[in-house]
């Protein structure tokens, strides 16, 4: 009964589902699941919203697959149309399935053109999780051009990361160059933004060769922080970085420490 109060709580549910297929009790997880469905069905048919068809899409997805997650999400979209929440998976699972037409008329159909820069952001980061980088790049430079003060950040760090992955795929180091100077960017608006610093010393010492600059930038975004208190994609690139500038002893410290810290991980 949860769902029908509490919709956004539905990651529990697909947890839940995981756990009892793990233990080989497929058929209670079924039925668990159906359950849970059919309670979010109810609750889309007496009051639709966004964050229930969000959830009503995501169980119908675990059982019937991307196709069956998309009808909801349409579904949503004739009863809350323009509903952005709405349109940002339904985007992703067209363009997860290669299906770039649709996408770009889902779009047109419910993305104003006066869109703020945060809506262009989001598609654009849907194109670059779907691998296509140059209408990644094109939807960075219209949410930069109409973006003011932190909605900048979002818009550079997107082309950014967007440069860095079709610059290592076609060996560009002009492109790469573009993404060190975007996340240059996004560092002095924000001199600690962790996703920025920790891409911009990866490029720096693993692409671009230059592990001295890489050190000053990562330990900068570290700062007194122990390691306990990083990620492990930041400890992975303090790592690189160390063993780049032939810094040993304070790669070996790093990875010791993080040995310890990740153990039961």
């Amino acid at each position: 009964e949860v769902l029908k109060f509490h919709p956004d709580l539905w990651p529990v549910e697909l947890r839940k589902v995981a756990a009892l297929k793990a233990l080989n009790r497929s058929e209670e997880a079924d039925r668990f699941l159906e359950a849970g469905i059919s309670r979010l069905q109810a609750a889309v048919r007496k009051s639709p919203g966004p964050v229930t068809f969000i959830a009503l899409s995501s169980l119908v997805q675990a059982r019937d697959g991307d196709d069956g997650a998309l009808a909801v999400l349409r579904d949503g979209l004739k009863s809350l149309p323009g509903e952005f929440r709405l349109v940002e998976p339904a985007l992703a699972l067209l363009l997860k399935s290669g299906k770039t037409a649709d996408a770009k008329a889902l779009i047109a159909r419910h993305v104003a053109k006066d869109a703020p820069a945060s809506q262009l952001v989001a598609i654009g980061r849907a194109y670059y999780r779907a691998a296509s980088y140059d209408s990644a790049l094109a939807w960075s430079g219209k949410a930069l051009s109409r973006a003011t003060g932190d909605e900048k950040i979002a818009a550079w760090l997107l082309s950014a990361d967007a440069r860095l992955a079709k610059g290592r795929k076609t060996r560009d180091k002009a492109l790469l160059e573009q993404a060190k100077a975007d996340y240059e960017n996004v560092l002095k608006h924000s001199p600690r933004h962790l996703a920025a610093g920790n891409n911009l010393a990866w490029l720096l010492a693993g692409e671009l060769d230059r592990p001295v600059e890489a050190v000053r930038i990562a330990e900068r975004i570290r700062g007194d922080a122990p390691v306990e208190r990083m990620n492990r994609s930041f400890v992975d690139t303090l790592s690189l970085v160390y063993r780049k500038s032939r810094e040993w002893r304070k790669a070996r410290d790093l990875l010791q420490q993080a040995t310890v810290t990740f153990a039961d991980h």
